[in-house]
């Protein structure tokens, strides 16, 4: 039993070796500059040292590098073992500074790219921590290494998990234990992200954007920070975010002493919830969404500019849009169906709840329940906005209960605020409404976050374990160019709408039962097509009333001979007679023509019904 032990050790002895002699041969050195961010290539499964001469006592160094497809290995020691490797794509190490410090003192990194490809680009930065500065990762409890700075990422459907380990105060020496109550009380831990470009996958933006999140200055300045924690009983070392497949996020913690106010930060990551090397990256707009955001671009407008004028008609989008979300909402509860099924049959449905809001509206007009049904559609994008913002980001939100609450309280206080004035809210919300809608034609294929104002929330109600995420979203140039250009386009569909409507009524009844008689009348035109014969007539009683009316009955080119009048005339007498008069006058108030008035005395009849004659 001795032997074979003995031969074991030998065994792992020799290739301890071999594997520093297959490390150490033909190494390619990179001398690092203190504090400087530096593009490197490192070439595919070749190890490459990284060193740093200029080493000063009490100081351990830190060394990260960033690959935006690839993973690496890095190590601290040609000895190439858990305890002294860290493998991924962001990754970084400590070394301490010997105590015995000499001219010739240098601190040695291996690094080794496992990529497809003869070289890589690679972000490098190399950072020293003192003697009073918080040490990320040096509570570590589950990694390999002992002191590990990594932040690990993981992804799921629209969110992402950032975990990482605790840090402590000391960097050298004997560390205070980490559940002492002066750890747990001074540090506090900032959560940063800075988003790339929407539309760009490129290498460049990929190393521009992590060079302006290494340095803790460059954090607060270019980040946004997401929440403060800090070390209780209760808190777990990591946090869950929501995210955007193809949307690069880069992801960094600050942890900051509340006595000293001194900070350091934990090595960055990157992602970008999808996998260049399967090729799920893709920036690309899809035919459905061009379909999608073509029916909204059409639907905007309509509202935006006629929602309040074609009432009737908005009726039926806000009662499609909102039969449609409540039936894509409880479909996808259950979670049986894919999404583009669910679509499809909560599109149909919704076709039925419009029709439903269009016929009571005709049937009832009742304008104060008609408008509710817009009021609590705008009411749903005015909650949405809401928790959208830092207001969503609150711990009570985690509850259902409290989150469904709050939801339906921001809907009803918009629309039961604004019912008393039921003109205005109608206006409000169909420009509200019908901007947002407009607007989604620019925000798709531009990857804006202003689409995820909806789409926020449409996970919080429908994806399962939403709860514990923290709503975020990217605040670029493009982003708050469009969250401005909202409000701005909602206001001039509001003006357009009231300089429209000056002068009507709020409402108008719609029934198109009156409206086709009304269309044939002014026309004067019968169900058949000809030219009403009660028409000519009633324009020769008009004549014969007039002092030339026999003038006029002279230069008529179409005579209606008396065997051809209407009965009503009794018979073939005169029609300029009193009681044929009379007759003729009763009958045109129970036809009512709107396109002229019954004359009641000749010498009254106006300029332009003589014209017409």
């Amino acid at each position: 039993m001795m032997a074979l032990n003995n031969f074991l050790v030998t065994a792992i002895v020799i290739v301890q070796i071999f594997q520093q002699f297959y490390v150490v041969f033909g190494l390619v050195n990179f001398d690092m500059t203190l504090g400087k961010v530096e593009n490197i290539e490192l070439p595919n499964h070749r190890f490459v040292s990284l060193s740093f001469s200029q080493v000063t006592n009490g100081t351990v160094y830190r060394l990260q590098l960033h690959s935006q497809i690839y993973n690496m290995t890095l190590c601290k020691s040609p000895i190439l073992t858990h305890a002294s490797c860290k493998n991924g794509a962001n990754v970084g190490l400590y070394i301490e500074a010997p105590k015995d410090l000499d001219n010739e003192t240098v601190v040695v990194w291996y690094a080794r790219m496992n990529s497809t490809t003869n070289q890589t680009t690679v972000v490098s930065y190399l950072s020293g921590f003192g003697k009073d500065v918080p040490i990320p990762g040096g509570c570590n409890q589950v990694f390999n290494i002992e002191r590990d700075p990594s932040i690990e990422l993981s992804y799921h459907s629209h969110q992402t998990r950032l975990f990482f380990q605790w840090a402590n105060e000391a960097v050298m020496g004997a560390q205070p234990d980490c559940d002492s109550d002066w750890v747990l009380s001074d540090l506090e831990y900032q959560f940063y992200v800075y988003y790339l470009d929407g539309r760009s996958l490129g290498l460049q933006s990929y190393l521009d954007g992590v060079s302006k999140m290494l340095d803790v200055g460059d954090i607060t300045q270019h980040g946004q920070k997401i929440e403060t924690i800090q070390n209780k009983v209760s808190s777990k070392p990591e946090i869950v975010v929501s995210s955007e497949q193809s949307r690069g996020a880069i992801y960094t913690i600050v942890a900051r002493s509340r006595q000293t106010g001194l900070a350091s930060a934990y090595v960055t990551s990157v992602t970008y919830s999808c996998d260049f090397v399967l090729k799920t990256c893709t920036t690309d707009v899809t035919p459905g969404e061009i379909i999608i955001i073509i029916i909204c671009f059409l639907i905007g407008l309509f509202l935006l500019l006629l929602g309040h004028r074609m009432f009737h008609m908005s009726q039926f989008v806000f009662g499609y849009l909102l039969t449609f979300f409540l039936t894509f909402l409880l479909m996808s509860m259950g979670g049986t169906l894919h999404r583009p099924v669910v679509l499809g049959i909560a599109g149909c449905i919704a076709v039925l709840g419009g029709g439903l809001c269009l016929l009571f509206w005709y049937c009832c007009f009742f304008p104060i329940a008609s408008v509710m049904i817009s009021g609590i559609c705008a009411g749903y994008l005015v909650a949405a906005t809401l928790f959208f913002t830092p207001f969503g980001r609150i711990e009570w939100w985690e509850s259902d209960e409290n989150y469904i609450l709050a939801y339906i309280c921001a809907i009803l206080l918009y629309a039961v605020l604004l019912m008393v004035f039921s003109k205005f809210l109608s206006i409000l919300s169909s420009s509200l409404v019908g901007s947002y809608l407009v607007l989604m034609v620019i925000s798709v294929p531009l990857r804006s976050s202003l689409q995820l104002i909806y789409l926020l929330t449409e996970y919080r109600q429908t994806e399962a374990n939403f709860q514990k995420v923290k709503p975020i979203s990217p605040m670029t140039a493009t982003d708050i160019a469009l969250l401005t250009l909202w409000p701005i386009v909602m206001s001039l569909g509001m003006l357009f709408q009231y300089y429209r409507e000056r002068g009507r009524p709020a409402f108008e009844r719609f029934d198109i039962r009156w409206k086709l008689p009304e269309i044939r009348r002014s026309r004067h035109l019968s169900p058949d097509g000809e030219v009403d014969p009660l028409y000519e007539t009633d324009t020769e009683a008009t004549e014969c009333d007039s002092d030339d009316a026999e003038s006029e009955r002279s230069r008529r080119t179409t005579p209606i001979p008396p065997t051809e009048r209407s009965p009503l005339l009794g018979g073939g007498g005169g029609i300029s007679s009193p009681s044929n008069l009379r007759t003729l006058r009763r009958t045109n108030v129970v036809r009512s023509r709107p396109s002229y008035k019954t004359v009641q005395d000749p010498q009254e009849t106006p300029r332009s019904m003589r014209e017409i004659c």
